[in-house]
């Protein structure tokens, strides 16, 4: 009996080693590319240590128009969200959904922001999105999954804005199309920080992974600074045919910021049940002794 739970035992904790590594260094991040033709969305697996990517799917037409422009994107758990600032710019108020496993279209909702507004990068603070104003203006926009605007605050006055993230109950934005630096906001639109990161480029997206930021450097590659001193750590370059990228996302359901501490990995899950096997075996075995 003690070597068939002794062994048991083991293999359950083999099995949490196994499925545990692959993740150890490995940030999946999503970057959506501005095109005039169809609204595209790229899934990479970066090894922030290494400083690698591997391209590992692209999801196609995830927007739903045949010529689009592609540009926020936000990944909870198994959706999806995106936004397109419609052809040469004309304007669109939808969030796109699309099933991250199969790649299928989950529809859209629109939002109830006033006046003909581009959407550009897309966030989510654990219960409803932020969305910058493109074109027109420097405005922020939350808004839950019914489309209605709760909050709207100028942050700084700065137009075309496409490069915008929350993290730990704050904003961090750039300053314009594509425009460097990326300045922190309180949720009042009072700025707290300027130029907390200051990219010598062409800077759009930006990502926040629990520890670092990640930006997207002349559409192609990703800066990593530390997230809380900003510092510059190193540039990734993103692999695989791309167009240029636009905003990005990690999964905000592992974020401890946005609900990650409620939501247990699938390594922790399969460990904790395999213990529990162990320990219900070992107690049958002993009272049938």
């Amino acid at each position: 009996m003690k070597h068939l739970i002794t062994r048991s035992l083991g293999l359950a904790m083999l099995l949490g080693v196994i499925l545990a590594s692959p993740s150890a260094n490995a940030t999946i991040v999503y970057g959506n590319g501005a095109t005039f033709g169809t609204d595209d969305v790229y899934k990479w697996d970066v090894d922030i240590a290494a400083g690698t990517s591997t391209l590992l799917r692209t999801y196609s037409n995830v927007g739903l128009q045949p010529t689009a422009n592609g540009r926020g994107v936000v990944i909870v758990g198994n959706t999806m969200y995106t936004t397109d600032s419609g052809h040469q710019f004309e304007g669109d108020n939808h969030i796109y959904m699309t099933d991250v496993t199969t790649g299928a279209s989950l529809g859209s909702f629109t939002t109830n922001i006033p006046g003909n507004v581009n959407l550009s990068t897309l966030a989510w603070d654990g219960t409803q999105f932020w969305s910058s104003q493109y074109i027109g203006g420097g405005n922020a926009y939350r808004f839950g999954l019914d489309g209605v605007v709760t909050q709207t605050i100028d942050l700084g006055g700065y137009d075309s804005k496409d490069g915008m993230e929350w993290f730990n109950g704050k904003l961090i934005a750039n300053r314009g199309d594509s425009e460097a630096p990326y300045d922190i906001y309180d949720l009042s639109g009072n700025l707290l920080s300027s130029a907390f990161l200051n990219p010598g480029h062409a800077s759009t997206g930006i990502a926040y992974d629990g520890n670092d930021f990640l930006t997207v450097a002349n559409f192609n590659s990703l800066d990593v600074w530390d997230g809380t001193t900003g510092a510059f750590i190193k540039n990734i370059l993103l692999t695989g045919s791309i167009n240029g990228i636009e905003d990005i996302s990690v999964d905000y359901a592992q974020r401890a910021d946005t609900g990650g501490d409620s939501v247990p990995d699938s390594a922790s899950t399969l460990i904790l049940l395999g213990c529990t096997m162990v320990a219900m075996v070992g107690v049958r075995r002993r009272r049938v002794v």
